[in-house]
């Protein structure tokens, strides 16, 4: 038997041939318009009229199924659509505008309240800005203080770029044990500084050790990530570990006593 294929609704319905001589009409358009539902109705009622016809000119059951379910199929899609297909072009755009119109009309007043709101959110927040500005000052200053070290390595490594990466890298490396032994003896907290190869050691998920302090709270394995980042990976105890770091952070050596590491 003669069957179709199932369709989705962008597809192109096709309008079945039959065995007798009965001209096929045009596929439909995309969606289906009342007129093509109507001209597959009488396709339809066609090819059923000819089972009163003799032999030779009657529609087999074949044809029958197939132009049936081409009808149902077509209908189908044009309920679906809502009977979009019918809509012309002049129509649409004439509904668009309307539609563009009456929401313009609500934005006009949308917009006037929301100037209105904007004007006291506007003032409150200056309001609250001010009390900010003058609560974050005296925070911004002292955060200041601290950056200007890091600014002037910086300047430092602007400087040297020029003389190569290995070059480069023992400049801010000797910048930030100087920075840190200025800020041992003003007991504040220093600057990380970096591996040998210029990588910070917290950009590899190390802790950031700036002071003496966070040497005591490394544990054994990272410290001994910190000692070969640093190139003296061939220090194997605790002790000795301990010492280098503190020089390499621009600490003074106590002497190798133990921060609570194992040997």
């Amino acid at each position: 038997m003669r069957t179709m294929a199932t369709q989705h609704n962008d597809e192109l319905l096709i309008p079945p041939t039959v065995s007798v001589g009965i001209v096929v009409p045009p596929p439909p358009s995309i969606p289906p318009t009342k007129d093509d539902v109507e001209r597959a109705l009488r396709y339809k009622n066609m090819v059923e009229s000819t089972l009163s016809s003799g032999p030779g000119f009657m529609a087999t059951q074949d044809d029958l199924a197939a132009i049936n379910a081409y009808y149902i199929s077509i209908r189908q899609r044009y309920l679906q659509s809502g009977g979009l297909g019918d809509v012309s072009l002049s129509d649409a755009l004439a509904e668009v505008m309307n539609v563009i119109r009456a929401l313009d009309a609500k934005f006009d007043t949308r917009f006037t309240d929301l100037d209105r709101k904007f004007n006291q959110l506007d003032r409150k927040f200056t309001d609250q800005f001010n009390q900010l500005d003058r609560k974050f000052t005296d925070q911004f200053n002292q955060l200041s203080q601290l950056m200007t070290s890091q600014v002037d390595m910086t300047g430092v490594l602007v400087q040297n770029m020029v003389s190569g990466r290995a070059t480069v890298i023992a400049s801010y490396r000797d910048q930030a044990i100087a920075t840190n032994r200025n800020a041992t003896a003003r007991n504040q907290p220093g600057v990380e500084v970096p591996f040998l190869d210029g990588t910070s050691p917290s950009s590899t998920g190390l802790p950031a050790v700036r002071d003496a302090a966070g040497i005591a709270h490394l544990n054994v394995n990272q410290a001994r990530e910190y000692a070969v980042g640093h190139g003296f990976g061939d220090v194997r105890t605790a002790a000795g570990i301990k010492d280098r770091l503190r020089a390499e952070l621009g600490s003074p050596s106590n002497n190798g006593a133990e921060l609570g590491w194992e040997q």
